[in-house]
């Protein structure tokens, strides 16, 4: 990496570019780019595929900002090795001077700019995240998550210069015993988490189905909502038919857990030959469907009577500025993986998946589905409807929610963080368990 460093520096040099913020490192990445194709072309025949490999990583280190933040932390040593040699008057002077640059000012007002543009862009997406509007969705996620990595990088270039600073802050403290409040940097904010909403926990009690006739509070017509569209998305039919089986079986007097629960028992997708199911995982790099790109998209298609008619296990990139968060979290994947490879929205995974959607026999199936499809609408796909597996276990089962609890209930041993194809093969598999336990 640190002959990779070099090298970098070299040729950055070479090509007239001096990099010291984020903005300098993408004109180089371009330069990159074009050095990559005239290298590829000039080697088609002999090229060395251990070279071309190092090439790419080097190129994906460089969108990533790898060398930048490599550049800055050379930076901060040789800050900290010559705070080291002023006596209290020089330290004292040449933080002042940083402090009251106006590279810092500068710095500051972009970090305030950035984190006002964003907030922004939060309130457009608050007042649509819950539409049916596909288009809307997909135009609110676009201008937050485009404020969210323009944010990202802001707050970098500031924590670049503020860190230095701090070098000569430490050196005064050290000489001085004291830290006058003037010679402390302004500081800078913890960058912000994208929100995210945590699946509700469900408790024992909450795993009763239960149907209020003429629902009077929002809970109860939350609660009706959710039992008449997961049936309905679980037998294929509309939500007025599910309503009605549910009312029916209610008013002959049977009690409203065990109404619903019997009108899955008596519906077996083995005997609706035009049935489809898409079985779908998601990798994600942060927990908000508003604020994240798609990684990795799994894709498992089935027949009504579980044969397998169609894989997709595809990666994705990203935005270079939001680099940072992959190789975060359970994913485990690394940004080279992932750079160059197309965005979802130009993937093949997308345009199968609305295609497959948009047939009326074809149903979504995702565990945790309900999060699932919402990641889906906020990047242009629409599914009327989806069989959530992690509602399946917690209701029907009673057991965990997550999808190794789904799977264990149903014979299918899954361990844990194992990628989102394998995630939607188990999924596929523990459904076509819990049909058969249904049905035995």
């Amino acid at each position: 990496m640190r002959e990779q460093y070099e090298e970098f520096a070299r040729h950055s040099r070479q090509l007239g570019l001096d990099p010291g913020t984020y903005d300098d490192y993408v004109a180089i990445e371009h330069a990159v780019a074009d050095a990559n194709l005239e290298w590829h072309n000039d080697n088609a025949d002999t090229a060395d595929l251990a070279a071309e490999a190092a090439f790419h990583e080097w190129e994906a280190d460089t969108a990533s900002g790898q060398y930048l933040r490599m550049e800055r932390a050379d930076a901060l040593t040789a800050a900290v090795e010559h705070a080291a040699e002023l006596d209290i008057e020089q330290a004292q002077a040449l933080l002042h001077e940083r402090i009251n640059s106006p590279e810092h000012h500068r710095l500051l007002t972009a970090c305030d700019q950035a984190r006002s543009i964003e907030k922004v862009a939060e309130q457009r997406w608050a007042t649509v995240e819950n539409s049916d509007d596909a288009d809307a969705l997909t135009s609110a996620r676009s201008q937050l998550y485009d404020a969210y990595c323009a944010r990202l990088i802001a707050e970098d270039d500031l924590a670049a210069h503020t860190t230095i600073t701090d070098a000569y802050a430490a050196r005064v403290r050290e000489l001085s015993g004291t830290t006058p409040a003037e010679d402390s940097p302004p500081a800078v904010e913890s960058p912000s988490k994208p929100h995210a909403t945590a699946p509700a926990e469900t408790n024992s009690a909450s795993r009763d189905y239960t149907w209020v006739m003429e629902p009077a509070t929002e809970d109860e017509r939350r609660n009706n909502h959710i039992a008449v569209s997961d049936l309905a998305a679980y037998r294929g039919i509309s939500t007025e038919q599910a309503s009605e089986m549910i009312s029916a079986e209610i008013t002959s007097g049977t009690k409203p857990d065990d109404a619903i629960r019997g009108l899955y028992r008596n519906y077996n997708p083995a005997a609706d030959n035009d049935r489809r199911f898409v079985v779908v995982d998601l990798t994600t790099n942060t927990p908000s469907p508003g604020c994240s790109e798609i990684v990795n998209s799994g894709i498992v298609v089935i027949t009504s009577r579980g044969e397998i008619t169609d894989r997709i296990n595809e990666l994705h990139g990203i935005d270079p500025r939001a680099a940072r968060t992959i190789g975060t979290g359970t994913h485990h994947l690394r940004y080279d993986e992932i750079h160059g490879q197309p965005q979802f929205g130009d993937s093949r995974s997308k345009a199968r998946l609305q295609a497959l959607l948009d047939d009326p026999n074809t149903t979504l199936v995702a565990h945790d589905g309900s999060r699932q499809r919402q990641f889906l609408a906020a990047n242009g796909v629409t599914a009327p409807r989806v069989i959530d597996t992690r509602r399946l276990t917690e209701r029907i089962d009673r057991s965990g929610g997550t999808l190794a609890d789904f799977t264990a209930a149903h014979g299918i041993d899954h361990p844990a963080m194992n990628g989102a194809y394998n995630n939607a093969l188990a999924t596929a598999r523990g459904l076509l368990g819990f049909w058969r336990e249904q049905h035995k």
